[in-house]
């Protein structure tokens, strides 16, 4: 057997070392991930959809047209959870949220529908985005994230022609 140079089997031990710890934080980094999507899943995105599959008719009308108590329960909930959205469903919930809040004109409630809607689309996509994630095998997975580049260049076009 032949002896090997001690500078080499001292790279080899450093390098190896390095490539356990950046495969170990890799994989802390994926449970990280994993973990805080479950509870973004678990709060804010499934108990919606659960609510407007409860109430039925939450997709087939806009909030204007529904009881006050059932608005209230939708906004009550938004409130409560909206710290577990993205960035842009939050923004789009805070804007629910003060346009809602102010007296409502004919305009208003337009804009309450509108956004509403909007809520409702963004939620439903990433409900499915994330339960996909969360549920489905690492190989489905990939095919259903380039589907949210989707959804999303989808979301974006569709507000700027909801703006013009």
């Amino acid at each position: 057997m032949q002896n090997i140079d001690p500078t080499v089997s001292v790279l080899i031990s450093i390098l190896s070392a390095l490539v356990g710890y950046l495969f170990s934080r890799w994989g802390e980094r994926a449970k990280t991930k994993r973990t805080i999507a479950k509870e973004r899943f678990d709060k804010l995105y499934n108990p919606f959809v659960a609510l407007v599959i409860q109430k039925r008719r939450l997709r087939a009308c806009d909030f204007m047209d529904l009881s006050e108590e059932t608005r209230e329960e939708i906004l009550i909930f938004l409130c409560e959870n909206v710290t577990h959205a993205d960035m842009i469903l939050y923004d789009i919930i805070m804007e629910f949220i003060m346009v809602y809040e102010v007296e409502m004109d004919e305009e208003a409630c337009d804009r309450v529908n509108q956004l509403y809607q909007r809520i409702d689309r963004f939620i439903s996509a990433e409900w499915n985005r994330m339960r996909n994630y969360l549920y489905w095998p690492w190989y489905k997975r990939i095919l259903m994230s380039t589907k949210k580049v989707f959804v999303e260049r989808q979301m974006r076009k569709e507000d700027e022609t909801a703006q013009n």
